[in-house]
């Protein structure tokens, strides 16, 4: 399962993507709110949050979250998030070491 990781490899691995052909012009980060999270989380049976890639209506990446079961099954009776802020579209904060410049 998912597992922390050390600040040098979380910008290993954001900057290979962001330097990539793939990641050339692409989101490269998005805020989903605490409120969103806990709600996913808080339904009854949910054991963690699912984190599909998905292409927007402007044909750039976004991320769509669902809650899963014990059986690992998604939750898709219950809420599903979209529509977080995205970077570079919507970037909020102060420098970050995870963005390549």
């Amino acid at each position: 399962m998912a597992e922390f990781i050390k600040l040098e490899e979380a910008v290993k691995l954001t900057h290979a993507f962001q330097g990539s052909e793939i990641g050339k012009e692409q989101t490269i980060s998005a805020i989903f709110e605490r409120e969103i999270i806990s709600q996913i989380l808080d339904q009854e049976g949910c054991e963690g949050i699912r984190i599909y890639n998905a292409l927007n209506e402007e044909n750039k990446i976004t991320f769509v979250l669902v809650g899963y079961n014990k059986d690992f099954n998604d939750m898709t009776d219950g809420y599903i998030a979209d529509k977080a802020f995205s970077c570079p579209k919507q970037c909020f904060g102060g420098p970050t070491p995870l963005i390549k410049i």
